[in-house]
């Protein structure tokens, strides 16, 4: 089974949540590594590499704020009946660390319930208390539903007409006994479009059925015309949607006041904190807070990787540290480097602004 068919079931996402978040390695003093075997510390930079790619996530207000809101849905969906439920909604920028709170959550609930209530269920089925899938091109309801169905153990192969994919879909929820399902990329979904609005109209249809509660997360989803906060009164199918679905709304950190400014470097001193290297000044990158907001704009999944890539390469040089000099030769992706262009050209002409201004005072 390939990693990618793997993550497309229930057995990669368990085998995810049983998974235990890597621990950090001894850290070894610079005598330590000079008697290193050649083998032996191949192995322990491998480790540390490795370790920094896995480690336990940072409780962010964000990861919390997610953590909270779903409990409490949870909690408070009525069981049974025909009672409305509500699903909630992760929205946002880009890399602001909704696909790995969601993650940390929900793998939190599979992991709970199995352990309380057995991997099987009273008929005897695998318990798969929670299901994830991620949606991608221009999805129709048929997609949507088998994406749901073979995440669970359906075969793919099945020549399936729409209304059978989701009774096999709802079916597989129900004998699983599934308690939460998210939908990811949900901004894949274009409301606009004739397959989109048949979908959003599927997406209640679900909350509905499903006995259980639903998570949908993407990008800018108010933009794609799923929901809207203005308060105006919209059409119908928009209305009840936004009546459905609690928000929670992730964004990037702003330095603009004082608590934007203390979350970022809190944010910067726990990932500091956790990382693994020999001859690091720990404090150094909260202390230099700002050189990296500079580079990543406020983006959690930005720094993230940053200080991953900046501590690989710290690791491989030997130089055991991260500071000015390592972070900027760290590669960035894309969007942080257009970002942080973008925002230097804004700086340099608030600077001329305000340079012009100081000129004509004088």
């Amino acid at each position: 089974m390939t990693t990618e068919i793997s993550r497309r079931s229930w057995q990669g996402w368990q085998a995810f949540c049983d998974t235990p978040y890597l621990q950090r390695p001894d850290i070894k003093t610079a005598p330590e590594l000079a008697d290193m075997e050649e083998d032996a510390l191949a192995e322990y930079q491998e480790s540390r590499i490795r370790y920094h790619t896995f480690m336990t996530p940072v409780e962010t207000a964000f990861l919390i704020e997610i953590r909270q809101v779903v409990q409490l849905v949870r909690a408070t969906n009525p069981v049974g009946g025909y009672a409305a439920r509500n699903a909630v909604v992760i929205d946002g920028a880009p890399t602001v660390g909704k696909t790995t709170a969601i993650n940390h959550v929900a793998r939190a609930v599979d992991r709970r319930s199995r352990r309380l209530n057995g991997d099987r269920t009273a008929t005897g089925s695998h318990r798969i208390p929670t299901a994830r899938i991620g949606l991608s091109g221009s999805p129709s309801i048929k997609a949507f539903s088998r994406s749901i169905a073979t995440f669970l153990g359906v075969p793919e192969g099945l020549n399936l007409t729409t209304e059978r994919w989701t009774a096999a879909a709802m079916g597989a929820l129900e004998k699983a006994e599934t308690e939460l399902l998210i939908v990811d990329d949900l901004h894949c979904l274009n409301a606009g479009s004739r397959d989109g609005q048949a979908l959003t109209d599927h997406l209640k249809r679900i909350l509905d059925d499903f006995a259980g509660t639903c998570v949908y997360a993407g990008v800018d989803l108010a933009d794609k015309g799923l929901y809207d906060t203005s308060g105006r009164r919209t059409r119908g199918r928009i209305d009840q949607t936004a009546r459905r679905w609690t928000l929670v709304r992730g964004d990037r950190i702003s330095l603009s006041d004082k608590e934007g400014q203390k979350e970022w470097k809190s944010l910067v001193a726990t990932l500091e904190s956790q990382l693994a290297l020999c001859n690091h000044e720990y404090g150094y990158l909260a202390s230099n807070a700002d050189l990296l907001y500079e580079c990543t704009t406020g983006s959690v999944g930005s720094l993230t990787e940053l200080l991953k890539r900046a501590a690989a390469i710290a690791i491989v040089s030997g130089a055991e540290r991260i500071d000015e000099g390592v972070i900027n030769q760290t590669p960035l992706d894309i969007g942080a480097v257009a970002a942080r262009r973008a925002a230097a050209g804004e700086q340099r002409a608030r600077k001329g602004k305000a340079a012009k201004g100081k000129r004509r005072g004088a």
